[in-house]
């Protein structure tokens, strides 16, 4: 690829795995650094009102402030001076742990079904990828067991309808 490509390619990676699905580049072709950096990007999803998966980007934040304020000794998760409160902090916690939990119970239990077959980053870029409903894939489905597939096909359920509401 030329510079430029490489360039052009990168920023659409990154915006693509924020739900939109399309890819420029293969993904089964994608280093495995670059796997996990966009599981995260998939994780994060989309910002709220978008119809893009993921925990949401406001949440995400959230948690970095109640980190921060934390680490700082403070009581109060605060954002552009005003207060976050504690019933949007325990939601936004909700909403991210049950996220991770439905996302790493469903990547062992395909771990377990594929039984060293298929590579942990591949098992773990298609798990992120439809918990958090954003229809990449590193051309992995279609060679997994029955059973793997429909492991997926719960994630994608439960990305679509939310941990939370689940």
């Amino acid at each position: 690829m030329t510079l430029w490509d490489k360039v052009t390619g990168s920023v659409f990676q990154a915006v693509t795995c924020r739900t939109a699905g399309f890819a420029a580049v293969r993904q089964d072709a994608l280093n495995d650094s670059t796997k996990l950096l966009s599981c995260l990007l998939m994780f994060i999803g989309a910002s709220p009102a978008s119809t893009g998966g993921g925990i949401k980007t406001t949440t995400m934040a959230m948690l970095i402030l109640a980190c921060l304020t934390t680490v700082r000794g403070g009581k109060n998760i605060e954002c552009f001076g005003r207060k976050i409160t504690f019933e949007n902090f325990r939601t936004g916690f909700a909403v991210a742990m049950l996220a991770m939990g439905i996302f790493l119970g469903g990547t062992m239990l395909i771990a377990v079904i594929e039984a060293d077959s298929v590579s942990l980053i591949d098992i773990v870029y298609e798990t992120t990828s439809a918990i958090a409903t954003v229809g990449l894939t590193a051309d992995l489905t279609p060679h997994l067991e029955r059973a793997s597939q429909v492991i997926l096909m719960i994630l994608m359920y439960t990305g679509r309808i939310g941990p939370v509401t689940l």
